[in-house]
């Protein structure tokens, strides 16, 4: 594959993200032989099974330790945001601002996985063209890492999404919820993040265990 060729498909896969699809993202950890391309070359080493293994280029562990830490950081810092609101509610009920921060919280969100999925891109990028003969693997690692970081994100969208809807019935509706079914949103959305979050940090590793 040429340096141009893999640039574009790269590009394109980022894209992907900026323009999410609905469509359900496979991740597939490369424990599978036919999932590793058939890469027969000087950075291929022989497996204890027999397996064609790719040998770890220096930066992948950069590129998943990175990602961890920035998924555990939109994590944080959007159950972070719903915990004040929940508390500013609790202390003044106003509609409005709930769906503000709420609002604001997803946009953080989204400009949070955005900055992850540009620093993998970045450094997979480079990694690829340093080892030509490992892009196609590179390529579909970086498909994966992207569809699980959009699927974060639009999980997120919908846990607040929810929140919302459970404290705010209807459009206009200025009738204020009571304080546990505040609680109760709040308590759904922080688990639903949470759990989407370390089950994605736990994918992007093992997308990489083979390496």
């Amino acid at each position: 594959m040429s340096e141009a060729s893999f640039n574009e498909a790269m590009a394109a896969i980022l894209a992907s993200h900026r323009h999410p699809v609905t469509a359900a993202v496979r991740i597939v950890p490369w424990s599978n032989p036919d999932d590793w391309g058939g890469i027969h070359n000087n950075h291929v080493t022989q497996g204890d099974f027999g397996q064609m293994v790719v040998a770890r280029p220096y930066g992948i562990d950069d590129v998943v330790n990175g990602l961890s830490v920035q998924l555990g950081a939109i994590k944080d810092t959007t159950n972070q945001q719903i915990a004040a609101a929940q508390q500013a509610y609790a202390a003044t009920p106003d509609n409005s601002d709930f769906l503000a921060r709420m609002n604001a919280a997803r946009d953080q969100a989204k400009q949070q996985s955005d900055a992850a999925v540009n620093a993998a891109y970045a450094k997979l990028t480079q990694i690829g063209q340093e080892h030509p003969d490992a892009q196609p693997l590179i390529l579909q690692a970086t498909q994966q890492v992207v569809g699980i970081v959009t699927g974060v994100t639009q999980t997120i969208s919908g846990a607040l999404g929810s929140a919302v809807d459970a404290v705010i019935p209807g459009a206009g509706v200025v009738i204020t919820a009571p304080l546990n079914a505040v609680i109760s949103a709040a308590e759904t959305a922080v688990n639903a993040i949470s759990s989407v979050v370390d089950d994605a940090v736990d994918a992007i590793s093992s997308i990489f265990s083979g390496w």
